[in-house]
């Protein structure tokens, strides 16, 4: 059984690593990119040295000193765009199953499914309409930084440990 827990623990820091390393990647090339004038039509060459020329030089400032994916200098800004919101599914959908299953470790009840289907549904729906009403009140920045902070939770193990605590107060409840 420990065994299990210390295979998710580090699949679940290990894919956080890897995620935060590519979406940093892609970020880092739409936000610099698009501050250097002509940047997504120069050559593959050209955008690399570009970005590396962009880059302050603090090791301390991840975003600015991580390692970079070059294979990204090929896509457009309408491809790493798209490329962005795939990957923010991608990683749902991975941090779900691994939710999932750390949940069916601790709650055998195939309800805690349902529960936590249902938590996902609604966040991931709430995060949606907060970012399409910034478009309404036209304060995108404002609006999508809630919506990322919620999905961005959606994307770790907090999930998993909401829903066991909402089982534990419930299981709680029920007995009385």
């Amino acid at each position: 059984m420990k065994l299990k827990w210390l295979v998710i623990v580090v699949v679940f820091v290990v894919l956080g690593f890897f995620q935060e390393l590519v979406k940093v990647n892609v970020n880092y090339v739409i936000e610099q990119g698009s501050l250097i004038n002509g940047f997504f039509e120069l050559s593959y060459e050209q955008r690399i040295e570009a970005l590396a020329a962009s880059k302050r030089n603090n090791p301390f400032d991840y975003y600015h000193s991580h390692t970079p994916i070059n294979a990204l200098q090929w896509m457009s800004l309408g491809q790493l765009k798209a490329l962005k919101w795939l990957l923010t599914i991608l990683f749902v959908g991975v941090f779900f199953l691994l939710n999932r299953k750390a949940l069916s470790w601790l709650i055998e009840d195939k309800r805690m499914n349902k529960w936590l289907l249902s938590t996902y549904i609604i966040s991931f729906g709430t995060a949606f309409l907060i970012y399409g009403l910034g478009y309404v009140f036209g304060s995108m920045d404002l609006f999508y930084n809630i919506s990322r902070k919620m999905v961005g939770a959606l994307q770790s193990p907090v999930p998993a440990m909401m829903n066991w605590a909402a089982w534990q107060l419930y299981i709680q409840q029920s007995k009385q």
